[in-house]
This record gives structure tokens, C-alpha cells and sequence, in this order.
């Protein structure tokens, strides 16, 4: 039970972490006019709000289920609302200034990278609490996982569309409340 509920929560955040990115940096390329434009806001800002969520992870642990809970929904609500509030944002602000889009741009990615940035060093901490020598291995289906989830949501973007993708990433960190509930409990053991 461990390790399938460790192995799903590693496969979710790396599927939902690449779907996320992978949508935005389209979006975004769009919004501001240059594919390189898009790579170089979305990875530029996911990088560092995801280093300062998991850096905050620490000072904020997720320790309950309920704060578990509550950290997962938020986080894939907010996605959610990323995939409706991008588009009416790009009606609106197409017109405006590069600097005016690209302060948009990041106002919209920063507060996802920062929630998105627990998710990994919190896993570590609770997987590590029942056996620390299956750390690898849930390192090695996260970056599996996401590998195969950038090649995937290019596929979901092209037969579903943008909002689909991001939203098919929303439901990754929702559903990521159910491997973590079960391996908080298998912890405590």
C-alpha cells in the first residue's frame, strides 16, 4: 500500500506539474507575442516561485490531512481558474504594453508555482518518515512521470485545446489528496 500510494502521489505532481507548464508556456507564448517570450516568463517564474514554495514548505510543513487537503484543492482550484480567467485576459490585455503583459503573465504563474513547490519536498518528508530507501525510487516516477507528461500534453493540447490540458493538471493535484491521506496514515504506523 506504501508504495503504490508514494508512487501515485510522485506520478500525479509529475504529470501535473508538466501539464501545467507545458499549457502555460503556450498560453503565455501567445499573450506575449514570441514562443521565446512564453518559455523564457513561464520557466523563468516557475522555477523560482516553485524554489520559494518548496523553500516555504519547510517553515509551513503540511502536517494534518486537512491542511493536506486543503493545500491540494486550493492549489487545483487555482489552476482551474488559470484555464477560465486566461483567455477573457488575453481579450482584454492583447492591446497593452509588453511590460504591462508580462507583469499579467507573472501575477498569474507566481501564486501556482508557489503552491505547486510544496508538493515535492512534502512528499520526500512524508514518504521518508516510513522508509527513506524508496526516496530513489519516488524521485526516479516523478521525473518519469514527467517526461512522459510533457510529450502527453502536447498531444492533449492538440486534440483538446489549451484550457483541457491545464485543467487535465488541475485534476492531478486534486487527486493528489488521495495518495497523500494514505501515505500520512502508512506513516504514522
Amino acid at each position: 500500500k506504501f508504495i503504490r500510494a508514494g508512487t501515485a502521489y510522485f506520478a500525479l505532481i509529475g504529470l501535473g506539474f508538466m501539464f501545467v507548464e507545458i499549457t502555460l508556456m503556450q498560453m503565455m507564448s501567445m499573450f506575449l507575442g514570441h514562443p521565446v517570450y512564453g518559455l523564457g516568463v513561464v520557466l523563468f517564474s516557475m522555477i523560482l516561485s516553485c524554489g520559494i514554495g518548496s523553500f516555504l514548505s519547510e517553515t509551513f510543513p503540511l502536517k494534518t490531512r486537512q491542511q493536506m487537503t486543503a493545500w491540494s484543492l486550493s492549489l487545483a482550484i487555482y489552476i482551474a481558474l488559470i484555464a477560465v480567467a486566461v483567455g477573457p485576459m488575453m481579450h482584454v490585455f492583447i492591446g497593452e504594453p509588453f511590460v504591462v503583459r508580462l507583469a499579467l503573465c507573472l501575477g498569474l504563474i507566481f501564486p501556482a508555482g508557489l503552491l505547486m513547490g510544496f508538493a515535492f519536498p512534502t512528499g520526500i518528508k512524508i514518504t521518508e518518515i516510513k522508509s527513506d530507501t524508496l526516496t530513489p525510487w519516488f524521485w526516479g516516477i516523478n521525473g518519469a512521470f514527467g517526461v512522459v507528461a510533457s510529450a502527453f500534453a502536447m498531444v492533449i493540447s492538440i486534440g483538446f485545446g489549451l484550457p483541457f490540458t491545464i485543467l487535465a493538471g488541475a485534476l492531478c493535484y486534486a487527486l493528489l489528496a488521495i495518495p497523500a491521506m494514505a501515505l500520512m496514515g502508512q506513516s504514522r504506523k
